[in-house]
């Protein structure tokens, strides 16, 4: 294998030796060739940073290590010990005049996890109902939503089982309505 390698070498080797200049040419334009430039140009020679290389068995270790590290699973599953939503105000309306706002689920966990194998998903439901996810990321963007009083849950789900869910949380949205007033047309005085 190392004999096949080594033409293959020698002509590279040549290519990468050769220098690379940069001029601009008739239109402005920087152009960048390993030929010679024509005559008559000012052009200079590009100095490229040195190559980086490292020696095959270090590559094969490298390599190896990153390959075992990927293949364990990871077996440290969170323990869930509260589900919250943030985003929503408990004492008071939540005005969105629009109707749309962002709600985030955050985890408290017994044993510190800070961020969910990709095993687990979050699911937000409005009114009892699935409103979205089952998705990976936390954050929920609520949109066009009625005004009123509403509830709200969110489910972390793994491996399409619910593993934990948060409180059911009501809260009341504002929207200011606009009415549209209708111009008032005038007509004419009927003559008698």
């Amino acid at each position: 294998m190392r004999k096949a390698l080594l033409p293959l070498l020698l002509v590279t080797v040549p290519v990468i030796a050769q220098p690379i200049y940069s001029y601009k040419d008739n239109n402005g334009n920087i152009v960048y060739t390993n030929q010679q430039p024509p005559a008559n140009t000012q052009a200079e020679e590009v100095k490229l940073p040195k190559i980086q290389s490292m020696p095959a068995e270090n590559l094969q270790k490298v390599l190896k290590k990153e390959t075992e590290n990927n293949s364990q699973p990871n077996n440290k599953q969170p323990t869930i010990s509260n589900v919250v939503i943030s985003g929503i105000p408990s004492d008071e309306a939540l005005r969105a005049n629009n109707g749309t706002f962002t709600v985030t689920v955050s985890l408290n966990t017994a044993d510190s996890v800070t961020s969910l194998p990709a095993t687990y998903l979050y699911a937000l439901l409005l009114d009892g109902k699935l409103y979205a996810g089952p998705q990976a990321d936390p954050k929920f963007i609520l949109a066009n939503i009625d005004r009123g009083t509403h509830s709200i849950q969110a489910q972390v789900i793994k491996n399409g089982q619910i593993v934990a869910t948060s409180n059911v949380e009501t809260f009341t949205l504002q929207r200011v309505k606009v009415n549209k007033v209708q111009p008032r047309i005038n007509k004419p005085a009927k003559s008698k």
